[in-house]
C-alpha cells in the first residue's frame, strides 16, 4: 500500500518541481528543483517496478490521493486549487509559494514513510522508507532555510 499511495504522490512532486526552471529566478530554488525531479522520479520508476511485479496497478492510489487533495492536502497533497496558484505565478512569489506547498508535501511523504517503518514488513519497502525519510527531512530544512531569508 505504500508504493501504491507513494507513487501518485511523487509524481505530484515531480509535477511542481517541472514548474521551477521556467517560473524560478533562484538557482538555489532551481537546484532544488531539479535534485528532487531526479530523486523522486528514480523511486516511483522503482516502486512501479514492485508494483508490477507484486500484480498491483500503480493508478490504485492515484484517484484515492487527488481526492484527499482536494479535501486540503491528506499526506501533503497539494490540492489543485494550489497548483493552479503556483502555475500562475513567477520569480520570488513563485519561490515562497512552491517552498511553501513542497515543505508539506515532503512532511506528508515523510509521515507516510514513518508509518510504513512501523506496520510494513517488507525489507526493500522499508530501505526506500528511510531513504525517504532522509533525503526530504533534509530537504525540508533547506527550504525552511531558504524561506527564512
Amino acid at each position: 500500500m505504500f508504493s501504491v499511495r507513494m507513487v501518485p504522490h511523487h509524481l505530484q512532486a515531480v509535477e511542481m518541481a517541472d514548474l521551477v526552471p521556467s517560473r524560478s529566478t533562484n538557482p538555489d530554488v532551481v537546484a532544488l528543483g531539479q535534485r528532487i525531479k531526479e530523486a523522486q522520479s528514480g523511486e516511483v520508476e522503482q516502486m512501479t517496478r514492485w508494483l508490477g511485479a507484486w500484480g498491483a496497478d500503480p493508478a490504485l492510489g492515484h484517484d484515492e490521493l487527488e481526492d484527499q487533495a482536494s479535501h486540503e492536502g491528506a499526506d501533503g497533497m497539494v490540492a489543485p486549487a494550489d497548483l493552479r496558484e503556483l502555475g500562475a505565478l513567477r520569480g520570488p512569489a513563485f519561490d515562497r509559494r512552491w517552498l511553501q506547498l513542497m515543505v508539506r508535501h515532503h512532511e506528508g511523504a515523510v509521515a507516510m514513510a514513518q508509518e510504513v517503518l512501523r506496520t510494513g514488513r517488507d525489507a526493500a519497502t522499508h530501505d526506500l522508507a528511510r531513504r525517504v525519510i532522509a533525503s526530504q527531512q533534509v530537504q525540508i530544512e533547506q527550504m525552511r532555510a531558504m524561506l527564512a531569508r
